[in-house]
């Protein structure tokens, strides 16, 4: 797994004191929360910590002012054009997905070009198992 080493170390040194992750439970297939009796309900866990990857994948820094500055996915321009910008998107969605002490890996990149799509396909490693994750990048 690519993951800086004292980040490493810190997940696994916090990975014994770190509470249950809970985050509202999302409809994946309309991209909105998922309600039980007309209200959004929490889930915990693993479950919740894909909701935690899925949200700071497909954010735009700065975007919304309920995240912390730096929180989410920065893109990179040229990803059609070289295998740099592709060097750059891996190293961005790391930094990106470093800031939840959940996550204590992240590597095994695969990058397949579909029209003007680039689909990234990795494996991230959390406290609550190994998770197989995509994002689409336009190019």
């Amino acid at each position: 797994m690519i993951f800086p080493e004292s980040l490493q170390q810190a997940a696994a040194a916090s990975q014994e004191t770190l509470p249950l992750y809970r985050d509202w439970a999302v409809d994946w297939k309309n991209g909105r929360l998922l309600l039980q009796n007309g209200m959004p309900f929490l889930v915990e866990g693993r479950e919740a910590l894909k909701v935690w990857i899925y949200k700071a994948l497909r954010t735009r820094p700065a975007t919304f002012v309920a995240y912390a500055p730096g929180y989410g996915l920065r893109p990179v321009s040229g990803l059609g054009e070289t295998d740099e910008a592709a060097a750059l998107l891996q190293q961005r969605i790391i930094r990106a997905l470093s800031r939840s002490p959940y996550i204590t890996g992240v590597g095994g990149f695969s990058f397949t070009r579909e029209e003007d799509w680039l689909r990234v396909s990795f494996t991230v490693d959390t406290v609550y198992g190994n998770m197989e994750t995509e994002v689409m990048e336009e190019q």
